[in-house]
């Protein structure tokens, strides 16, 4: 039932139920006393469902606690499966040996989604300390291929990958380039050394909070930067262009899935470009704050323009088995175009406003396509419609990086600092005002102690109970 409330999505012809009703029939059913890997699936598969809707707290405790079962369920796994191919339980090896695949192919996935959400909820995630991903090797097959492997033969399967590595030991591109260019199945598991990496940013954009030194903070984040960049040069130049190889001969699935991963790595790059402008500019001194501010920000936009060129290359065939979690990252790009278009309209720069426009419009359609199967897409795609009213407000280039930064928290940063709600009487003459689908986004242009409610609409359930951040960080 579980798999019916994904897939039912993207059946030709609509299925007797709805996919709600699968997932409502897959929860009845309840669990079962002993752990097992079907009901771990599951549960993945209902998060997976749940994401159809803007994402919240409650969502995001449920992946947590998926990816806490999976460490879980890891731990004990030895026990049942002995690693000289002989099934403890008197299995035998092919089996063991497909066992051991599908537990790889599971728990990934698995990273994958968790990597998205706290990304979102900036947190640090669920399995930091317990489940670290060098202790799981990377799948040896794609999920289709897997699939023919136990009709046919095994030999496959036993590849002798290497687990990913950590970052203790082995640098953020490195990870990138090895997940391409020496391990079987190279786009799908190069996706998932991108999520690594957008675990590391995450991360990074976790500590921040608790850094209080402004030259260690630049130093972490250029830093990073590097790391990012390092990568763009180790992987051959064409993995880099979102544009499909024809003289390589790649498929238009494993276009579509580089296009995936462009678009994770671009979004972890772009993410810490615009805290590290945050920064900047916070610590510079007030006579050159604009000049480093406009700095920074053509960096962003750059940034930006990386990621529309990977929508621009979205075929529409590969809406057909979209991820709904891309639809955040199109958003986070769409609404730095929207400021952008405040800062020309208050330089009366019209054609680099039309400029954007046109990329505003594709990023727009975007959403809606993916809407078209997953709820989270049109709710965003109406909230960039009403966003996009606000071009017409002229900007500074110290207040859009200050506006900018807030997207950086969709879910609000007030749940995470576990401080008091915002005075909102406090600092009106700072305050913007911008109707945001019946919500009201608050940015507070000269106050360095930010912390006001932000991007409502990404988080409508706006009262949080403390059980969140136990179920979560546990």
């Amino acid at each position: 039932m579980a798999v019916f409330a994904v897939s039912s999505r993207f059946a030709v012809v609509p299925p007797p139920f709805t996919p709600a009703d699968f997932a409502q029939r897959a929860e009845t059913f309840g669990k079962s006393t002993k752990l097992s890997i079907d009901e771990i699936k599951a549960s993945f598969l209902l998060c997976v469902h749940a994401m159809s809707n803007p994402l919240d707290w409650n969502a995001i405790a449920e992946v947590g606690r998926v990816m806490r079962m999976a460490d879980l369920y890891d731990t004990l796994r030895p026990r049942e499966f002995e690693f000289d191919g002989t099934g403890g339980d008197g299995q035998d090896g092919d089996a063991s040996d497909c066992d051991a695949e599908e537990w790889k192919s599971v728990w990934w996935s698995i990273y994958s989604l968790d990597t998205c959400c706290t990304t979102l909820a900036v947190t640090s995630p669920a399995s930091a300390a317990q489940s670290p991903p060098g202790r799981i090797e990377l799948p040896s097959l794609s999920v289709s291929d897997f699939t023919e492997s136990l009709r046919a033969s095994t030999e496959a399967i036993t590849g002798g990958l290497h687990p990913l590595p950590s970052t203790s030991c082995i640098k953020n591109w490195e990870i990138m380039s090895d997940t391409f260019t020496r391990y079987s199945c190279c786009n799908r598991n190069f996706y998932f050394g991108a999520c690594h990496v957008m675990r590391a940013a995450t991360e990074l954009r976790s500590r921040i909070r608790l850094e209080r030194n402004e030259r260690v903070l630049q130093n972490l984040l250029q830093d990073f930067e590097s790391e990012c960049a390092a990568a763009v040069l180790a992987l051959p130049s064409w993995v880099s262009n979102p544009m499909r190889n024809f003289a390589a001969g790649e498929a238009e699935k494993e276009h579509r899935s580089r296009l995936d991963t462009l678009l994770l790595f671009r979004c972890a790059s772009m993410l810490v470009t615009v805290v590290n402008a945050q920064v900047s500019v916070r610590a510079s001194s007030l006579p050159d704050s604009t000049g480093v501010a406009q700095t920074h920000w053509q960096r962003v936009m750059s940034k930006a323009g990386e990621v529309v060129q990977v929508v621009q290359n979205w075929r529409p065939e590969y809406f057909d088995c979209v991820d709904p979690m891309c639809s955040y990252i199109v958003y986070l790009t769409a609404g730095t175009l929207v400021i952008d278009c405040r800062i020309q309209r208050s330089g009366g720069v019209e054609s680099v406003q039309s400029h954007s426009s046109g990329h505003l419009d594709l990023l727009t359609l975007f959403l809606d396509r993916v809407g078209r199967y997953w709820e989270v897409g049109r709710f965003l795609g109406d909230s960039l419609r009403d966003l996009k009213k606000s071009s017409l407000i002229p900007t500074t280039y110290e207040a859009a990086i200050e506006l900018m930064s807030q997207f950086l928290h969709p879910m609000g940063t007030q749940a995470l600092s576990g401080s008091r709600r915002a005075d909102h009487n406090t600092h009106q003459s700072f305050v913007d005002n911008i109707t945001l689908d019946n919500f009201e986004l608050e940015a507070l242009v000269g106050n360095t102690e930010l912390d006001s409610d932000i991007l409502g609409a990404l988080a409508p359930d706006g009262d949080f109970v403390s059980e969140w951040r136990e179920d979560i960080m546990l």
